[in-house]
């Protein structure tokens, strides 16, 4: 006899010494599969909520049997909680991540504007302005009061413009200008 494809019929057809062997695959990891050779191929249920592999992905957990189907489970969570990187999953590799250079994020200092990602890490951004309205008078941003500007007097003899056009030299003394 020429082999031929195996058929769950109770005879080896494809002359390997077993018969009846792959027969009934039905390819669902959630059947128990067997040949009955006078009822034909029969798929049993795994009990619900055994354990599958549902999508060949390690991006998922927990996959189970649902009525005999391989259910895909919860998606694993890749977040490194660092803003300065994109976080993702690769179906065979897992959580990958990759560095978001130029983005934008918060170095925690209250006193810096415009940080931004560099090497997955948040760079502090220039110094936040603290511009004082009157002369004599200086600005310069606390952390310590969440970012507010404290305002001081200027230092003794720096230079500053009394308004007057008829004055020149005006410097700072006592916090007014002179």
């Amino acid at each position: 006899k020429e082999p031929t494809k195996e058929a769950c019929d109770g005879i080896d057809n494809d002359c390997d010494g077993a018969t009846d062997e792959t027969s009934c695959d039905d390819d669902k990891p959630c059947t128990i599969d067997k040949c009955d050779p006078s009822a034909g191929c029969v798929h049993t249920a795994l009990t619900e909520g055994a354990s599958c592999e549902a999508d060949n992905s390690v991006c998922t957990q927990n996959d189970t049997c649902v009525s005999g189907e391989c259910v895909a489970g919860t998606l694993i969570s890749c977040d490194d909680k660092n803003p300065c990187t994109h976080s993702k999953c690769d179906a065979t590799l897992g959580c990958q991540q990759s560095n978001f250079d130029g983005g934008p994020c918060e170095d925690g200092n209250p006193c810096t504007v415009g940080d931004l990602c560099k090497n997955a890490t948040c760079v502090a951004g220039a110094v936040k302005p603290c511009t004082a309205i009157q002369a004599c008078k200086t600005g310069v941003c606390d952390a310590s009061k969440g970012g507010a500007c404290s305002f001081g007097l200027a230092v003794d003899g720096a230079s500053c413009d009394d308004g007057s056009a008829c004055s020149t030299g005006d410097a700072c003394k006592g916090g007014a200008c002179i």
